[in-house]
């Protein structure tokens, strides 16, 4: 899975791709033909190619047998086995008989992706499908896509800004920023050992707090606004940094304590689940991410503490990670 920049991904990753994938289809399609009667024109590979669908499908045993059913029996096992399965997965079985012209942009997109399915190609190259769905259609297509590619063991090129998507669908991302590659791994991996500062903000929501430093002598690190960090072992030397927090790693801490910092809280947002809340800290803004429900209130003053082996240091000059 590609994510990053609007140009980066969808013109670099998708044209490359689609010209490979083009070649790559056309070649192999073909080698999986040896050995057939394949010199024939394209309604008459069609209605094989549907008559061997219904031999998988228990239908009937065609098999090692000279095939010449007519080309409407044809037709009609092609809709049910490889256009209606699809049309279903993908949730417009209702609206079978509409044209394109009475379709929603959402339905349209949905459309096209069947369109792939139903070729059962080799590749899939998927250039951002959910985008124009709305959230709770999101959320159950990323699992039928998820499933999809279970059941049909398919390689899918998938193509996205929304790191949503990314982190829950991908077994790998690749992360472009500017047409050059920041990162590629295992969600997780990108996740918890980000290489740069840009897949830091870009991969997590809320996005990781990034706070400019420089660390000191002692071990510790001064935030711009003079909060005083507790000395931690990866901030190594004294250099500017930018010190990365995740707002699930930010620990509400007894008020004066050493080492913590305070946060002056300006948003609560509950979710039910956690309360996220947000105010200033060195000079940006800062996100902590509380289990469950808290009594805070925007103008109360918090006292925060970043768990130990949670704290991410960048270089502030070329935004690389620093240590491991």
């Amino acid at each position: 899975m590609d994510i990053g920049t609007p140009f980066s991904a969808t013109v670099a990753v998708t044209v490359a791709v689609a010209v490979f994938v083009i070649g790559l289809l056309t070649v192999k399609g073909l080698g999986q033909r040896s050995g057939r009667n394949i010199g024939t024109p394209f309604s008459v590979t069609v209605a094989v190619a549907a008559i061997e669908l219904l031999t998988v499908k228990g239908l009937g045993q065609q098999s090692g047998r000279n095939i010449g059913a007519p080309f409407s029996v044809a037709v009609t096992v092609l809709f049910f086995v490889t256009v209606t399965v699809p049309v279903a997965v993908i949730g417009l079985l209702p609206f079978l008989e509409r044209y394109p012209r009475h379709l929603s942009g959402g339905q349209r997109q949905r459309v096209a992706m069947g369109r792939a399915i139903v070729r059962a190609p080799s590749v899939f190259l998927f250039d951002e499908p959910l985008s124009n769905l709305d959230a709770a259609l999101r959320v159950r297509m990323r699992a039928e896509i998820r499933e999809l590619h279970r059941r049909l063991e398919t390689t899918v090129v998938y193509v996205t800004h929304d790191q949503i998507e990314a982190m829950t669908m991908a077994d790998r991302i690749i992360v472009l920023d500017g047409g050059h590659v920041s990162q590629a791994g295992t969600p997780l991996e990108l996740y918890d050992c980000p290489r740069n500062v840009f897949v830091a903000a870009f991969i997590g929501s809320p996005a990781m707090n990034l706070l400019p430093a420089r660390t000191r002598a002692d071990g510790g690190a001064r935030l711009e606004d003079g909060q005083i960090l507790a000395p931690r072992a990866e901030f190594g030397g004294v250099r500017d940094v930018v010190l990365g927090v995740r707002p699930e790693h930010l620990a509400l801490a007894e008020a004066g304590g050493a080492g913590t910092l305070r946060v002056r809280v300006s948003v609560v947002e509950p979710t039910g689940s956690e309360t996220l809340v947000s105010g200033r800290l060195g000079g940006g803004d800062v996100t902590a991410a509380l289990r469950g429900r808290r009594e805070v209130a925007p103008g109360d003053m918090l006292s925060f503490a970043p768990e130990e082996g949670h704290v991410h240091v960048f270089d502030a000059g070329t935004g690389l990670r620093i240590g491991s």
